[in-house]
């Protein structure tokens, strides 16, 4: 439907024009403006379920292509690699020196420490057992638990039972926040 169909259409229902509400002294005093209100809500939020959707897709689509460029140019770039390595390793062989450098960059080997593959069960209980001081623990407070044993009290956290004030935290009191439904 055309912008100015439905322009018309909303001022014919509902007595006033889409950007009525941005004007000075627009309030919500009655039910047909508190209609108009949620039938716009529900129009943003399709709109942004909209933007929503095409940047998923636009996102997928731009990951995709970025992943087969670089692909494609780490392969190129290992091939390359491995036809430097024969001679890299011919030049090297008789010289003191660990590198070389060309007008480009230079090429060389490194040492690479050994890969350690791991079983995190079996290492665990190898720890316990024999190197203990090595096994972290962390410690956390179970807060979903801790919160239903405490209560606001004159902005302080208080246990209930007891009446003594929770150290570290705060307590902010909220106040009571607007939702909104939209029938679809």
């Amino acid at each position: 439907m055309n912008d100015i169909l439905a322009a018309e259409m909303e001022e014919a229902l509902y007595g006033m024009d889409g950007n009525e509400h941005q004007k000075e002294g627009f309030v919500v005093n009655d039910d047909n403006k508190a209609d108009w209100a949620l039938k716009r809500i529900k129009e943003n939020q399709a709109k942004m379920d909209e933007i929503s959707e095409l940047y998923e897709q636009q996102t997928l689509r731009l990951v995709h292509w970025r992943n087969e460029e670089m692909d494609k140019l780490i392969k190129d770039n290992e091939a390359l690699e491995s036809m430097i390595m024969p001679y890299a390793a011919a030049k090297l062989e008789k010289s003191k020196h660990k590198s070389f450098k060309l007008p480009n960059g230079k090429c060389g080997f490194r040492a690479v420490p050994p890969k350690f593959i791991r079983d995190e069960e079996k290492l665990l209980k190898f720890a316990e057992s024999s190197v203990p001081n090595v096994v972290k623990v962390k410690k956390s407070v179970d807060w979903a638990a801790l919160k239903k044993l405490v209560e606001n009290n004159n902005g302080k956290a208080v246990m209930i039972e007891t009446g003594e004030i929770v150290d570290g935290v705060k307590v902010e009191v909220q106040p009571p926040k607007l939702y909104v439904e939209v029938n679809k």
